[in-house]
């Protein structure tokens, strides 16, 4: 069978598409890939005779899965299937609104290599499990498949057919968090699917069971990486790494032991829970080459935590902060603020402890209702969200007032909330700047830092880096930039917030694009 993998246009690359492209090509299916860049290119590709057109990915991107989608409906008569959590989460919602034949819910590689199976060779459709698709004006929604148990039988992800050569060779020390070097080459790594845990703000689209990959597996796909695509850091996007010790450690044995081969140094990051934040652990994590470590902090009161069903403590999240740090190893963590048991008094316990420790490069941001996530369930049983697509296409970054807070109230929450991360955060002007490269002084530990490959504008610009001595987060910016915020922290205000966020929402009718990167 001929098919068509179309993946969103992303800033982070599409892991899970990846994994589509290789389970079809292994099945013997002839594949094309192709990134949404715009309508044009599509419309070339269209012209060739697919059989299938498949697409899919998270929530966020549906307003270029509704384009796409247009698309192919007017040009081809391939059948068209959508995946991924933007319809894993709202099955019926979107497999409707996309005007899908076919919709793979869950974990996508068995499926759709069952389901292109049954197409080619013109069997019935109608009892695959993982799928849903309109019949008699409806939508059918079957049983749910299994998990896959056995992650080392997928097949290594298909990166190279989305243009993943492309992608890191755009990569700067600007990018996410890869600051280490000046030309980092970085490797999305997944050694674990889902969660053990089910917070009240999560949503899972690879299924709620935790699953791991053997070490073996991990590594050989490591040696493959770094042999093919000259790979220096390796992301592992994980929500959880592990959950035992034991695994973690004989990881960082057999990364170490890798690494001794090669001619020069080899990071990664992992995900970690603050209970598992102890001294030999995160030793052995440091010496084998982890750099930054991902916690869920949440938030610093004890009460929302216990509301999100986080199950940790405020001291285990402060014995973290100061045990990785100690071990020069930077931290990537985010405190959200809007929980229903959210209130003015235990946001400002998590500003306190967070403008304290400014220094751990901790972000502040509000809730996002992820739908099929069970803050969404009770936002629609609560009729804060009255219109489930409108929400998804437009609305899923605007702060939703869930607490019990009254309007004017939650709005001083969300002007605090700004002016702390605008007037608080650590800004450092750099000593000198040329059109690629940037000196700066480390404003944490004064040592003397010196970035390449550093895209600036030479008047106006921020840009997110750590210290690659003392590991910890400042803001490189130019002089204005810094007056700018400085003046903006000064005056914002629950009124001036709303007047903000008109603005965003003009924009949003003017300038769509616009709109969604800055929100």
């Amino acid at each position: 069978m001929r098919i068509l993998l179309v993946a969103p246009a992303y800033s982070n690359f599409p892991v899970g598409i990846g994994y589509i492209s290789a389970a079809l090509k292994n099945a013997g299916h002839q594949i094309t890939c192709h990134t949404f860049a715009n309508r044009r290119i599509l419309l070339e590709l269209l012209q060739e005779p697919f059989d299938m057109v498949a697409t899919g990915g998270l929530s966020f991107q549906l307003p270029q899965f509704e384009e796409i989608a247009e698309i192919v409906k007017a040009s081809s008569k391939a059948w068209l299937v959508i995946g991924g959590g933007v319809v894993t989460s709202e099955p019926e919602l979107i497999t409707k609104l996309l005007s899908a034949d076919f919709s793979v819910l869950g974990e996508g590689e068995e499926t759709i290599v069952e389901l292109a199976s049954a197409l080619e060779q013109k069997r019935d459709t109608t009892q695959l499990q993982g799928i849903a698709f309109p019949r008699d004006g409806k939508i059918v929604i079957n049983s749910a498949r299994s998990p896959i148990e056995l992650l080392d039988n997928l097949p290594r992800p298909d990166y190279e057919s989305f243009g993943f050569s492309e992608y890191l060779d755009r990569q700067n020390p600007t990018f996410a968090c890869w600051d280490l070097f000046d030309f980092p080459r970085v490797y999305p790594l997944l050694a674990s699917r889902s969660c053990p845990y089910q917070c009240s703000f999560c949503y899972h689209p690879l299924g709620k069971k935790y699953r791991q990959r053997s070490i073996s597996s991990i590594l050989d796909e490591i040696r493959f990486a770094v042999r093919t695509f000259r790979i220096n850091t390796f992301d592992i996007i994980d929500e959880l790494f592990a959950q035992e010790e034991s695994r973690i450690l004989e990881f960082c044995r057999q990364f170490k032991e890798f690494t001794k081969s090669l001619n020069g140094p080899i990071y990664f990051t992992c995900s970690l829970r603050v209970s598992d934040a102890r001294d030999h652990l995160l030793q052995a994590l440091k010496d084998a080459g982890c750099f930054m470590v991902n916690y869920g902090f949440e938030s610093y009161s004890a009460h929302v935590l216990k509301s999100m069903k986080k199950y940790i403590s405020p001291e285990q999240i402060h014995t973290a902060i100061h045990k990785t740090f100690a071990m020069k190893m930077s931290i990537q963590a985010n405190f959200i603020f809007g929980d229903p048991e959210e209130t003015l008094e235990t946001a400002q316990v998590t500003l306190d402890f967070w403008k304290a420790h400014k220094w751990a490069g901790i972000l502040l941001f509000m809730i996002i209702v992820c739908p099929d996530s069970e803050l969404y369930q009770l936002c629609l049983k609560k009729g804060l969200i009255k219109n489930k697509l409108q929400f998804i296409r437009e609305d899923l970054f605007r702060p939703i007032n869930m607490t019990s807070l009254s309007d004017e109230k939650f709005a001083t929450l969300l002007a605090r909330i700004s002016e702390y991360t605008h007037r608080y955060a650590t800004y450092a002007i750099p000593v000198t700047k040329t059109k690629n490269e940037i000196q700066v002084q480390c404003p944490h530990c004064g040592e003397n830092l010196k970035y390449k490959n550093f895209p600036n504008n030479r008047i106006f610009f921020c840009k997110m880096l750590h210290c690659r001595d003392c590991r910890k987060r400042f803001f490189s910016v130019t002089g204005l930039y810094k007056m700018y915020i400085r003046s903006l922290a000064s005056i914002i205000g629950p009124r001036t917030y709303r007047y903000l966020n008109v603005i965003k929402r003009m924009l949003k009718i003017v300038s769509p694009r616009a709109y969604y990167k800055i929100s």
